[in-house]
């Protein structure tokens, strides 16, 4: 009998489950009731209560609660089905707003999450602050909405920020965020991926800084509501983490995070024997497709005993922050090298008819490793649509993968069929044809960008976000895109304020303001034959 009692006890205070079955719910939860009610004043008591319409999952309402002004000593839940009670262990202060939010990392018994944060407010005193601040999140490449990104709001005084948050919420599903019950006056308002809730952005967590420094919170909420971009501020240099002698010829050298060669110049690298410091000659550098933190060498012949490998001090990340200036020590090895040169493949891939190539392409073909000694045109042989040979040129940006130019141009008439040879010997060949769009096989995109400006950017984009092209518009903002195939494209626009040609988002710490962005709203298609002028202009923001 006892532990029957004790068992129905423990039922009682366990977190519900959900039994399984019937249709799928699609509801999130929702505050059914609350003491206090919303916007109450003169509250005077160290409990709230909260009633959602279901069971919520305990430890996720744990995750999504905060209050502001925050209390010293965090508060207590104490659940009774789907009734909640908050208790403050002091009391709360006089005459003063307290702000309750409830994020989108709320979930239900069935896991289905707030579509938008739950905020709610009370006073301790006779008036509720009704300051408010609007804005969206979104992405940089599409300007597509980003949700559940948490929003702070830090108290500015005197030109001076705040350490800490004043107020918190998070954005919606589309990207939209309001805070809402801000005593008036102005605030810094950040957007920070907070993995690790400290109300601060995290060297990896990426962030959106405000548009401009500086915002008023009143209760007017008719001013347009302004983007706060998502960027990530990287300020760390990869280090050459580890060098494997993959044989006698052959070095792997891996990285901290992903780099990309700027140049494949083997003499801007330092191989040396360690014990002699007498240099080993390095014969190529390159880098395989699909690994991007490992840049291999090939070497002359290595014995076992230790080496010391010096990086190329121009590689760096995606960022543009150079390796660290460091050596790294490794045992070399004897054994012989058994991996043999092959070719991968053509880009874009293999196809039975002719590879038509827009304006801003080329064909390229994908080896293994590095080709040693100009090998390109022992194994790249290319012929015109009469028979003749064609010169082949190449270059390379990672040392595996080239892209091909012919000694005439690439036209829709002139077809090109380019033959590659098994690099090993065993007399295979591959080959694709390939040819230029013709005239009547292309389209054009045009607009204006405004207002004109010389360092405005355009840049046209594939329907995955992927950078095709970019130009800058004439001096009254026009532009255009020439000998483009038919399909979708997107187009962004750009102030390149620091002139390094591409999109910076700025910083919080110390402030820097993000480079003024615009989107077109949904991709514009394009036609062969005709020229598609966008219906809108391309209007920067002004700060």
């Amino acid at each position: 009998m006892c532990a029957l009692i004790a068992l129905l006890w423990l039922g009682s205070c366990a977190e519900p489950r959900i039994p399984g079955g019937g249709p799928r719910d699609t509801t999130p939860p929702a505050i059914l009731m609350s003491e206090p009610a919303n916007e109450s004043v003169n509250f005077r008591g160290q409990t709230i209560r909260l009633e959602f319409t279901e069971y919520v999952n305990h430890a996720t309402f744990a995750r999504a609660f905060s209050i502001t002004p925050e209390p010293a000593d965090p508060p207590r839940f104490r659940w009774r089905k789907r009734r909640v009670d908050i208790r403050f262990k002091m009391p709360l202060r006089d005459s003063t707003t307290y702000v309750i939010a409830l994020d989108t990392n709320l979930r239900d018994m069935r896991s289905v999450a707030l579509k938008r944060p739950i905020t709610m407010a009370f006073s301790t005193g006779d008036i509720i602050d009704q300051g408010r601040l609007r804005g969206r999140v979104v992405e940089s490449v599409l300007g597509a909405p980003v949700a559940g990104f948490d929003v702070f709001a830090y108290t500015v005084q005197r030109d001076s920020v705040a350490e800490f948050a004043a107020y918190r919420t998070q954005t919606s599903d589309d990207g939209s965020f309001t805070l809402s019950y801000l005593r008036e006056g102005p605030y810094f308002v950040a957007a920070v991926q907070d993995r690790n809730r400290d109300q601060q952005p995290g060297v990896t967590e990426p962030f959106a800084a405000p548009p401009v420094p500086v915002l008023t919170a009143t209760p007017d909420t008719t001013a347009a509501a302004m983007d706060w971009v998502v960027s990530k501020l990287d300020t760390i240099a990869p280090r050459l983490d580890r060098v494997r002698s993959l044989s006698n010829s052959r070095l792997q050298a891996r990285f901290s995070e992903s780099v990309a060669l700027q140049r494949i110049d083997p003499a801007a690298w330092a191989l040396e024997d360690s014990i002699s410091d007498l240099a080993v000659p390095i014969r190529a550098v390159y880098m395989v497709r699909g690994d991007n933190r490992s840049v291999y060498l090939r070497t002359a012949a290595l014995q076992e005993t230790l080496y010391r490998l010096q990086p190329d001090s121009a590689l760096a990340d995606s960022s543009g922050n150079r390796v660290l200036n460091e050596a790294l020590y490794f045992t070399g090895t004897a054994r012989a090298d058994t991996a043999s040169l092959r070719f991968v493949g053509f880009l874009p891939p293999d196809s039975a008819s002719a590879v038509m190539m827009s304006a801003f392409d080329a064909p390229r073909v994908v080896f293994s490793e590095a080709l040693l000694d100009n090998a390109l045109a022992k194994v790249v042989a290319a012929t015109d649509a009469s028979g003749a040979s064609r010169m082949v040129y190449g270059t390379s940006r990672d040392g595996t993968t080239y892209a091909l130019r012919f000694e005439l141009p690439l036209t829709a008439e002139s077809p090109v069929d380019v033959a590659v040879a098994d690099p090993a010997g065993s007399g295979a060949i591959r080959s694709q044809s390939f040819a230029r769009l013709s005239a009547d096989d292309q389209g054009s995109l045009s607009g204006t960008a405004a207002p004109p400006d010389a360092r405005t950017v355009v840049d046209l984009l594939s329907p995955d976000g992927r950078l095709l092209v970019s130009v800058v518009p004439d001096s009254m903002g026009a532009f255009t895109f020439e000998g483009l195939p038919e399909g979708s494209y997107h187009v962004r626009a750009y102030l390149d304020v620091n002139g390094n040609s591409r999109w910076d988002g700025g910083q919080l710490r110390p402030y820097v303001a993000p480079e003024p962005i615009t989107w077109l709203g949904a991709a514009e298609n394009v036609r062969p034959r005709w020229d598609t002028a966008l219906a809108d202009t391309l209007r920067v923001p002004q700060r």
